[in-house]
């Protein structure tokens, strides 16, 4: 009886509800857990755990799915540091990002912080001074820099 009662009152993890899954690779791809220090290889259908960098390889590509709300491609030889239902921090390489959902999704780099707001799919290259490129390719809403005034997002517009 005292089991059945502990069982029933018993709490779920709600908290736990963001899923980072690991859609499509290509090549090597390899994930490094920060806490423990472990290299391993990134499987189809594994999740992204917490606090470790994705890695890809030469001539390597990943497709992460966020929630089904985010679609992150990343290219060869690229990395992210970390990666949430709200942001993604890059560090080199290029990504293809596909914001599904109306949402603010923040894009940071070693030296850049750019906010969005809206429903798109843009390209993003790292460049070589820490910074990155964000170019939209599609897709209705707004960049929000650092500094300066908001601007809508255009197609093809740097």
């Amino acid at each position: 009886m005292f089991i059945m009662g502990a069982l029933l009152f018993s709490e779920t993890n709600k908290k736990n509800t963001e899923t980072i899954l690991c859609s499509y690779t290509s090549g090597k791809v390899e994930l490094i857990e920060k806490e423990v220090s472990s290299i391993s290889n990134l499987d189809i259908n594994s999740t992204l755990p917490k606090n470790s960098l994705l890695c890809t390889g030469e001539k390597s590509l990943c497709e992460l799915r966020i929630n089904n709300s985010i679609l992150v491609r990343s290219g060869s030889e690229s990395i992210i540091d970390s990666i949430n239902q709200s942001s993604i921090n890059v560090l080199s390489g290029s990504f293809l990002i596909s914001v599904q959902d109306e949402i603010d999704f923040s894009i940071q780099s070693k030296s850049s912080l750019l906010k969005t707001r809206g429903k798109y799919t843009a390209i993003i290259d790292c460049t070589s001074n820490g910074g990155f490129k964000f170019i939209p390719l599609e897709g209705k809403g707004q960049i929000i820099p650092e500094r300066g005034d908001s601007k809508d997002i255009y197609r093809g517009r740097l």
